[in-house]
């Protein structure tokens, strides 16, 4: 019903701690629901070896940027898969919103994509949705 109404699912393993994500199960997912709308919440600085396969295959797939702190990892992001791939997040009120505003706003991007992050993805996955 998710995926027919195209109503996006956030998943958040909470990569700050050491943990690994359940990368097959977001795998399983995807390939069960290729429709379906996935956000990533927090993928944390580790999880590059299991995120960039899983977006490279699932076009769905979005990452939210608080707590992804690797160097330049938002213009990786970008290069490798466009900004439209990214929603802004922050993790508030556990976590400040200085951080996550710093790291897109400083992010050697352009500001129509930094745009696209802070808000405008979002807008369009919502508005997608078919209820």
């Amino acid at each position: 019903m998710l995926e027919a109404a195209r109503v996006p699912v956030f998943v958040d393993f909470d990569l700050g701690r050491r943990d690994e994500a359940d990368w097959r199960g977001l795998y399983d997912i995807t390939e069960a629901f290729p429709e379906l709308p996935l956000v990533v919440i927090r993928p944390g600085g580790r999880s590059d070896r299991g995120l960039y396969p899983l977006l490279a295959r699932s076009p769905n797939v979005y990452i939210e940027t608080g707590g992804y702190w690797v160097h330049r990892g938002i213009e990786r992001i970008r290069t490798t898969f466009g900004a439209h791939r990214m929603l802004f997040g922050s993790g508030f009120p556990y976590w400040t919103l200085a951080g996550a505003a710093y790291h897109v706003a400083t992010a050697a991007i352009p500001d129509e994509e930094k745009s696209l992050i802070a808000g405008e993805n979002l807008r369009r996955l919502l508005e997608g949705v078919r209820l």
